[in-house]
């Protein structure tokens, strides 16, 4: 941890220190989680020293606030280290008010667990006290404004996908760059590869996360074991498959990794990928990295840890000078898949088939993946509004959005209608 007065009033904290403890215990095993660790035990030492300020009492531990009594003063201190704007009830930083507001309580879980592991019966209903109080006003208090907050900056956000135009160049740059990088390393034996390598490593952790619209972290932490282990579709059941679907199976394979939350989720390789991990599998033992490590490894600190999926796709995506580059996130491309398979009409079970592939369950995808298409909402919704306008809807009964049909005539008129005399013809424009 950083030095500084933050550090210290953590580590002179037992609580803190005890929570941290936990913590590690049980997410120690993941190195990305370290961070995760840090930064909220410094959160805490953050209020900690608001409390401190706030109460006048410089020298008072995160144990003693854990009180019934001294609720409002911890309502207090997250207010002010989260911005909290009493005029409008809203957060300048509502997510760091959840975060805190969800370490407290852990803070007085671990606490009560101490406490009754050395029956100390005072200090373990203390802190009982306190959560029930806790569960009765913080969220009147607390996390009905952070979120509210939250909604709010949401709402009309607008959320700008990927353009097929962008994808199709960073996916020619990709290739170019890949194949340019595996030319190098095939090259006469002696000279630096290590240049080459790093770079084929960046371009292919790009092309999968692309490819495969996977979030960047999973295909980040792909392991080396995953990669061998890596198998072609088997063809059972041939005689039912189209002869597309029959090159297909022969152009990809398919590896396993963990996805979020601990499910296994498929990541589909080309040809071309496969040639590129392999010859990064081939190589790495020259450029001094691990063998039982990470199949995107480090090129630094003895080749232990993974190379960033996030930072990847952002460079290449501006090295590749495309129109909208910042639109180029492992997040934003879900949705942009998610969105796109919408003009497809897809059957139920081929929308779950989807789902299931980027790793969420089917009313995941429709609440947060797919946004609404503005295309969509005129092309097809405006029929419907048209037909109910026009009166044209009884005779239309039985068809769907697709099928509704609009007599031309009437269609022009009514937007004639709206030009001249609707109040609101600059929308409708």
């Amino acid at each position: 941890m950083k030095k500084g007065d933050v550090a210290m009033v953590v580590k002179n904290n037992t609580l803190i220190v005890e929570l941290a403890k936990r913590k590690y215990m049980k997410l120690g095993h993941d190195v990305d989680q370290h961070g995760y660790i840090r930064n909220r035990v410094r959160e805490l030492g953050r209020l900690v020293i608001q409390l401190r300020e706030n109460t006048q009492q410089p020298n008072a531990s995160l144990e003693s606030f854990v009180d019934p009594h001294h609720l409002s003063d911890i309502v207090k201190a997250v207010h002010d280290i989260a911005g909290f704007r009493e005029d409008k009830q809203l957060y300048d930083t509502p997510l760091l008010a959840l975060k805190i507001s969800y370490f407290v309580k852990k803070c007085a879980l671990v606490l009560e667990g101490s406490a009754l592991e050395s029956s100390q019966k005072h200090k373990a209903e203390r802190a009982e006290e306190f959560l029930q109080l806790c569960e009765l006003n913080w969220r009147d208090l607390v996390s009905i404004h952070a979120h509210r907050t939250l909604y709010q900056g949401k709402r009309n956000k607008v959320t700008i996908l990927p353009t097929n135009a962008d994808v199709v160049h960073l996916s020619s740059f990709l290739h170019e760059a890949g194949n340019r990088e595996l030319q190098l390393l095939r090259g006469p034996r002696g000279r630096n590869i290590r240049p080459a390598l790093q770079k084929l490593n960046e371009v292919s952790l790009c092309h999968l996360i692309r490819f495969n619209r996977r979030r960047q972290g999973e295909v980040s932490k792909m392991k080396l074991e995953d990669f061998h282990k890596h198998s072609t579709a088997k063809l059972e059941g041939e005689c039912l498959l189209s002869d597309l679907e029959r090159q297909l199976c022969k152009m990809f394979r398919v590896v396993e990794i963990v996805g979020k939350r601990g499910r296994t989720v498929p990541v589909l390789l080309s040809n071309e990928a496969v040639a590129w991990l392999s010859a990064l599998v081939a190589k790495r033992h020259e450029a001094g990295v691990a063998q039982d490590n990470f199949l995107f490894a480090r090129f630094c600190y003895g080749g232990r840890g993974h190379i960033r999926g996030s930072g990847c796709l952002k460079a290449y995506a501006d090295k590749a000078g495309l129109d909208n580059a910042s639109s180029i996130r492992s997040t934003k491309l879900r949705k942009h898949v998610a969105t796109a398979s919408q003009i497809l009409v897809l059957k139920e079970h081929q929308l779950e088939t989807l789902a299931n592939f980027m790793g969420h369950d089917l009313p995941v995808h429709r609440e947060y993946y797919q946004l609404p298409d503005t295309v969509q909402r005129v092309t097809k919704l405006s029929r419907l509004f048209v037909s109910l306008e026009r009166g044209s809807l009884p005779s239309q009964w039985g068809k769907s959005l697709d099928d509704l049909h609009i007599n031309g005539d009437s269609f022009l008129v009514l937007l004639l209608h709206h030009k001249e005399g609707n109040p609101l013809r600059h929308r409708h424009e």
